[in-house]
């Protein structure tokens, strides 16, 4: 059975990005590599883990190898722009830390299940220019960014702001040193790999 993977991180949904970011990526380097595996081919294949336990290893190397270096691409340690511009418009960046956020934006991401709308983040995060976030419409703004934001700047949206509601980057850097470590094609898993491929154990 051949799997599809996005080619390309342009090619991938903001919701992908969303839920590589919160995976328990410590497993990548332990006794739970193929597990972690599972969970990184699940969420690119767009399939049940419990079908990707069903594929055969030869399967399952190539296409985790090229997930892996494609996330390990990105900057995920890198403070996201100040501005940018999305199908013409420019937008502003609003503080990443939780605690500036404005009233609408607490009431907005309250209502908000990111899992399923990863995109309202960015929208929550990036406001028309000159503009304030009271007078914009979050919703709308997240319908164009559904598909048109940048994929590596959303990246560096979903890690540092929720780095930041761990306290503070400058005091806990340990989720964006376990999404580096893990994102380095992990050894331990391609052994794991290899070690099913040729029947052992």
């Amino acid at each position: 059975m051949k799997i599809e993977v996005p080619s390309k991180v342009k090619d991938c949904e903001l919701w992908q990005l969303y839920q590589f970011a919160h995976l328990d990526h410590s497993k990548a380097n332990d006794h739970r590599a193929a597990e972690y595996m599972a969970e990184v081919l699940s969420i690119f294949c767009e399939l049940p883990e419990a079908d990707i336990m069903e594929l055969q290893p030869k399967d399952v190397k190539p296409a985790y190898i090229h997930v892996m270096k494609m996330m390990g691409g990105l900057k995920w340690d890198s403070i996201p722009p100040e501005s940018l511009k999305v199908e013409g418009v420019k937008y502003t960046r609003r503080s990443i830390n939780e605690k500036q956020w404005t009233f609408g934006q607490l009431v907005d991401m309250s209502n908000t299940d990111f899992k399923r709308q990863s995109e309202r983040l960015a929208a929550m995060i990036y406001i028309e220019e000159g503009r304030t976030y009271g007078n914009t419409d979050m919703s709308e703004r997240a319908k164009v960014f559904i598909d048109h934001f940048p994929r590596e700047v959303y990246a560096q949206c979903v890690a540092f702001f929720f780095a930041w509601r761990k306290i503070s980057m400058l005091r806990d850097t340990d989720l964006l040193k376990r999404m580096k470590k893990a994102t380095k094609v992990n050894q331990k898993a391609l052994k794991e790999v290899n070690r099913l491929m040729s029947g052992q154990g």
